[in-house]
């Protein structure tokens, strides 16, 4: 929680060190019933000198007697350890990503940044970062770059490349039109490849969809989609499982999404493995070739009953450019 500090609290943080450190013996000989408390409370006042110590009229400490943790707010231009904040690109359920300037390079990245609430969460926060870890291990052109991880007090992240340009599902809504062979292979070539090689490190990305493959560029001026948030999709699972199970707000209610999820995914997603994330391959190559989903009803039921049923209008029936007349007629 965020309050505006008193006077007499701010006055104390800029006492010389050796005042400060008498004043906190002083409180801790007073209150050793309350250590947990104390050291809350002390780790959010550290916090807020190191990261916040420019705006000295504002202080975010927790709240008490019983802290519920440090929680930052994070917004255009604060910084968080090397990286300054640009703007916000875009948010999920579990975490919220902004373009960051390195503070010393100059160089631009993508900053995944979990919600405070999980932040906050010992375990959920490993875990975060674990996953980060395993997906840096993934050196491919076509699946995003993580390249460091961010900690501080109410925050963890991961620092990824940025890559400017649409995501897939955006490409699709401003050309209205299904692709060209030459453009569906120029994208499904990279995906694939990409996935391959992260399966190979034992990697399912599970919620593979158009919205998580952006399409960049390289230096020549090539298309360069590249497959966003590896490794990530599974962490969200647990999440949600934790949630709904001691956190008050619910973040969501299922693992992937419904247009691209398998049929063993629908059924029991604890046991997918990386033939779910060649389905939802399959899926957004129907939709790169046709312009429409593969598995489009009127309501996510519909929509899995029509996957786990097998479902779908052929390729050869819509306006695709994959196909001449006569082969269609065929």
């Amino acid at each position: 929680m965020t309050v505006q500090v008193d006077l007499p609290k701010r006055d104390a943080l800029r006492q010389p060190r050796h005042q400060r450190r008498r004043r906190a013996k002083a409180r801790l000989e007073g209150h050793r019933e309350q250590p947990r408390e104390i050291a809350n409370h002390a780790a959010a006042i550290a916090a807020w000198v190191v990261l916040d110590r420019r705006n000295p009229h504002t202080c975010p400490v927790v709240s008490q007697p019983s802290p519920a943790g440090y929680t930052r707010c994070v917004n255009t231009g604060t910084t968080i350890e090397r990286y300054v904040i640009l703007e916000r690109l875009g948010e999920g359920g579990m975490a919220s990503v902004y373009l960051a300037r390195h503070g010393i390079l100059g160089s631009r990245h993508a900053l995944k940044v979990l919600r405070p609430e999980l932040a906050n969460n010992a375990a959920l926060r490993g875990r975060f970062l674990a996953e980060g870890r395993i997906a840096a291990q993934i050196r491919h052109p076509n699946v995003i770059d993580v390249t460091d991880v961010v900690i501080a007090p109410g925050i963890a992240g991961l620092v990824m490349e940025y890559i400017e340009g649409p995501t897939v599902d955006k490409w699709i809504d401003a050309r209205k039109t299904p692709c060209s062979l030459e453009e569906l292979l120029a994208i499904a070539l990279p995906i694939l490849d990409g996935l391959s090689e992260a399966h190979a490190y034992g990697v399912v990305h599970r919620d593979l969809k158009p919205a998580n493959i952006v399409l960049g560029r390289d230096r020549r001026g090539a298309m360069r989609p590249v497959v966003l948030d590896f490794g990530i999709a599974k962490l969200e699972e647990d999440t949600r499982v934790q949630h709904q199970t001691h956190m008050p707000t619910k973040i969501g209610t299922r693992m992937g999404t419904p247009a691209y999820m398998s049929p063993e995914q629908i059924r029991e997603s604890a046991s997918v493995d990386v033939r779910t994330d060649v389905f939802a391959c399959g899926a957004i190559l129907y939709e790169l070739a046709t312009g429409h989903l593969a598995f489009a009803k009127d309501n996510e039921y519909d929509t899995m009953q029509a996957i786990v049923d097998g479902t779908f209008t052929a390729v050869q029936r819509h306006n695709c450019l994959l196909y001449t007349s006569d082969a269609a007629d065929e």
